[in-house]
């Protein structure tokens, strides 16, 4: 039996998470196990899910009370990467952002980020890693 590769999605716009899985779901070799629309709703979620891979946007607004647990604290995509990456350091941390300047880019990798990616220009490649990872290379 192949193990899928389990998929966190967080970003603000409901419409790039269910674009994002519909073009995931064709990869294969992937589980999209859940979506978040903040930094901290994907914190909180990924403590439930334990993906393997986390696709976040770095500058998602933030919703006023978190689904489930009104008592963490809000974060942007930002802000939650360090935390990510410090509770699942095994798991993948990819950005998927529209700012695609040098300084967001090394803000991500200084944050924790394993890739980064700008939408409509590096989705494709996103994919290819997201692919190559789940089998393993």
């Amino acid at each position: 039996m192949t193990t899928k590769a389990r998929v966190l999605i967080a970003d603000d716009n409901p419409d790039v998470r269910a674009d994002l899985i519909r073009l995931l779901n064709l990869v294969g070799g992937v589980d999209v196990v859940g979506e978040a629309e903040c930094g901290s709703d994907a914190a909180y979620k990924a403590e439930i899910l334990e993906p393997d891979i986390i696709i976040i946007d770095m500058d998602m607004g933030k919703v006023a009370v978190p689904q489930g647990n009104p008592s963490r604290v809000e974060m942007d995509g930002c802000a939650a990467i360090p935390v990510l990456k410090a509770r699942h350091p095994r798991a993948k941390l990819f950005v998927l952002t529209v700012h695609g300047d040098p300084e967001t880019e090394r803000a991500a990798f200084r944050a924790g980020a394993d890739a980064y990616f700008v939408k409509g220009k590096d989705t494709s490649r996103m994919f290819d890693l997201v692919k190559s990872w789940s089998a393993g290379e």
